[in-house]
């Protein structure tokens, strides 16, 4: 805050007494932008969505010469992390903010080709059989993209930290067949010596392109051993 003092003087240079000082307000602090509603789980891959966002400029203030809130669109054309920017923001003194930025997962949806919890006995080979699905549900499954199995868990865990021992794969992948579905789907069989009669446990697995921490447990691709 700056003050200014003024007085007058007329043509023969009398001058009078100086008037009360007048404060001014020198505005130099930047606004500010954020998002409302960046997503914070995995993004279907193919769907159509949009991040809002709202800046303000913190008071007192000049006002915001910028719009104060709007939306982006979110590209989910392609699997892996993306991420969106708002408009920097600016005031009416001129001074510029810094731009926020959304960052967001894009993922395969999966379609099972059998109904969960399928039942297994102990000591068999699992078939886990599926396709992967855009947002619309159109099968997106080729022999050109790779899906990867990951580990064996029990039910309801996310990552193979919790995985038997044997049970955490390396470089071994799902079998692409044209016959599983109508435009084909996959297939992985997992060999269950080793696994507990009883317990129900869930196959983890990504797809090329999709973001390392992706391990589609949502996916719910699990069976049940019996004797």
């Amino acid at each position: 805050v700056h003050t200014v003092s003024y007085f007058s003087v007329d043509s023969l240079n009398d001058v009078e007494t100086t008037k009360d000082t007048v404060p001014i307000k020198i505005d130099n602090t930047p606004p500010s932008a954020h998002f409302t509603n960046c997503p914070s789980g995995p993004v279907p891959i193919g769907s159509s969505m949009s991040a809002s966002w709202a800046a303000s400029d913190p008071s007192p203030g000049s006002g915001l010469s910028t719009p104060s809130a709007g939306s982006v669109s979110l590209d989910t054309n392609t699997p892996g992390q993306h991420s969106v920017s708002t408009p920097a923001p600016q005031d009416v003194a001129g001074n510029t903010g810094v731009a926020a930025t959304c960052v967001y997962t894009v993922q395969y949806g999966v379609k099972l080709l059998y109904k969960p919890p399928m039942t297994q006995k102990s000591g068999s080979t699992v078939p886990i059989k599926l396709e992967l699905v855009d947002a619309h549900g159109t099968n997106l499954s080729s022999s050109g993209l790779a899906v990867q199995a990951l580990c064996v868990v029990p039910q309801g865990s996310t990552s193979c930290s919790s995985a038997p021992t044997g049970f955490t794969y390396s470089n071994q992948f799902f079998t692409f067949l044209a016959s599983l579905d109508n435009g084909g789907g996959y297939q992985f069989n997992v060999k269950s010596t080793g696994l507990t009669i009883g317990h129900t446990y869930q196959l983890l697995f990504d797809v090329a392109g999709e973001s390392a921490s992706t391990t589609h447990s949502d996916a719910l691709a699990t069976f049940t051993l019996t004797k």
